[in-house]
């Protein structure tokens, strides 16, 4: 009966792909969060840069620039980055540059399975 049974190879195809599918969605999982972590790592850094651009632009004076900066950092974190956590950010001025600093925690679906904490993401820029 052994005999048999190792020379046909009827049904082997179905038994690899039930042995890597969940491999394969585990993969799939991962790389889902990997995404959404680097989506809101560049929502983050477009939404610095805008509010150091525009601080800098339009405000020459430094208290004015950062005041002007943390307004519109706050107010562009309200508006992208909607499924973030604990967003901190701040816009301090040295008297010629301008720096805007955030930081928000991105939520993980699947890497939280495997024990992986939820990623924070950062983005700074000077002007």
């Amino acid at each position: 009966m052994f005999r048999r049974l190792r020379r046909d190879n009827k049904g082997a195809a179905v038994v690899l792909a039930a042995a890597f599918l969940p491999v394969l969605v585990g993969i799939s999982a991962l790389m889902m969060d990997v995404a959404i972590a680097y989506s809101a790592k560049s929502r983050l850094e477009h939404a610095v840069v805008e509010a150091a651009e525009a601080g800098a632009i339009k405000h020459p004076d430094a208290s004015e620039a950062e005041i002007f900066a943390n307004s519109l950092v706050e107010d562009l974190m309200a508006t992208v980055m909607l499924y973030t956590d604990n967003p901190t950010w701040s816009a301090t001025s040295d008297g010629a540059r301008l720096t805007v600093t955030a930081s928000v925690e991105t939520p993980v679906f699947f890497s939280g399975i495997f024990g992986a904490g939820r990623p924070v993401v950062r983005a700074e820029v000077t002007r």
